[in-house]
């Protein structure tokens, strides 16, 4: 398996240049759509706190500040989902036709998010400049690091949903509202819960650990959710490995179903 990601890699580098290319090439903000949908969710949720809908907790930043670094971590999960999952059926007719590792157009897919990543690092660099945050400098050069057992994450549970995705064509929309309804579940844009049932829940998700740890030390410096941050990040690794190898024991079965 690992050999034949490797062979692949000049594949992969190919295909993720033409998807990355493709995608802002007819359209009309272009990039700038990585900078516009985290200002603007943002943007939601602080009118619903303005307005009281939704309470906020003690935070060691500003609001916008604190669901701006929240949103753009999500939102990086969310990317290396939806595209690894909906990677196979978007090239349905070059996976019927050529015979090639069907490993390089997922990892292809899922790499986009690192590039919106890093574009979207410049709205926290804005937003701290706007309401007078500074931030921890090495927390924020170690957040393409710290997102990287969410990456894993994304990438072992778009591995096996890019194969349902081969039998059931409407994963995609499935996939869409479930991750609005998991994003208000998970403390993205609000603190984590000191107890009661939701501080239960917190404590089992993985995404927790995986957005509050780099928020936190971006914004103090340190945190206290190392521990669940290494035992999920472990359970990450894991996933992957496992949803890889079922990826490469069925690819051979892809093209009869595409």
């Amino acid at each position: 398996m690992a050999q034949q990601a490797w062979n692949a890699r000049g594949l992969t580098w190919r295909l993720f240049v033409r998807d990355f290319s493709a995608k802002y090439r007819q359209s009309l903000f272009g990039v700038a759509w990585q900078v516009i949908v985290p200002v603007v969710t943002v943007g939601v949720f602080l009118a619903m706190s303005k307005s009281g809908i939704l309470r906020i907790g003690d935070i060691p930043a500003p609001y916008p500040v604190y669901a701006v670094i929240g949103v753009v971590v999500w939102q990086f999960f969310s990317s290396v989902l939806t595209a690894s999952a909906g990677s196979l059926v978007a090239a349905g007719s070059l996976v019927a036709q050529i015979n090639f590792p069907r490993l390089a157009l997922v990892l292809s897919a899922s790499l986009q998010a690192f590039v919106e990543l890093a574009i979207k690092l410049a709205v926290i660099a804005v937003s701290c400049a706007v309401f007078q945050v500074r931030p921890s400098v090495a927390g924020f050069l170690l957040l393409p690091f710290l997102v990287m057992p969410l990456y894993l994450l994304g990438l072992g549970l778009g591995f096996f949903l890019c194969l349902v995705g081969c039998v059931m064509r409407d994963i995609q929309n499935i996939l869409t509202y479930f991750l609005m309804l998991l994003m208000f579940l998970t403390p993205v844009v609000y603190p984590v819960a000191g107890s009661g049932v939701w501080a239960r829940i917190n404590a089992l998700n993985p995404l927790n650990y995986f957005i509050n740890l780099p928020r936190d030390l971006m914004l103090a410096g340190n945190s206290q959710l190392w521990g669940g941050y290494i035992a999920a990040s472990a359970c990450s690794l894991i996933l992957a490995l496992i949803g890889w190898r079922f990826f490469h024991l069925a690819q051979a079965k892809i093209a009869e179903r595409i």
